[in-house]
């Protein structure tokens, strides 16, 4: 997390135009503590930019993956029946069996 707060902090302070701080050699929460009050809003709104920018890539993303997934699907649908089709034709070729010679289970009364 914290190169993401460095990063949305870098751009928050170049879109409000502010020069950004510089970082201590040792960075504790006491100095964050501190500092607050300088960094809140180039942070908020860095992390609002890379909120924005990232939701809507991901959702693009998402999406182009959706499609992918979708098509691969109906392919693998489209294979499978061609398959069915074609089994059922070569069956229907094949004659169908006759009948067996006899008197097919019938009885007479004599």
């Amino acid at each position: 997390m914290p190169p993401y707060y460095l990063a949305a902090y870098q751009l928050g302070a170049w879109v409000l135009q502010s020069d950004p701080i510089a970082l201590p050699d040792a960075f504790t929460m006491h100095w964050l503590m501190q500092q607050l009050n300088l960094i809140w809003l180039p942070l908020l709104v860095g992390c609002l930019i890379f909120g924005l920018i990232l939701s809507i890539v991901g959702y693009f993303a998402v999406r182009i993956w959706w499609v992918i997934q979708v098509r691969l699907m109906w392919q693998v649908r489209q294979k499978r029946i061609k398959l069915n089709e074609a089994s059922r034709a070569a069956a229907a070729t094949v004659d169908p069996p006759s009948p067996p010679l006899g008197d097919h289970g019938s009885r007479s009364i004599d």
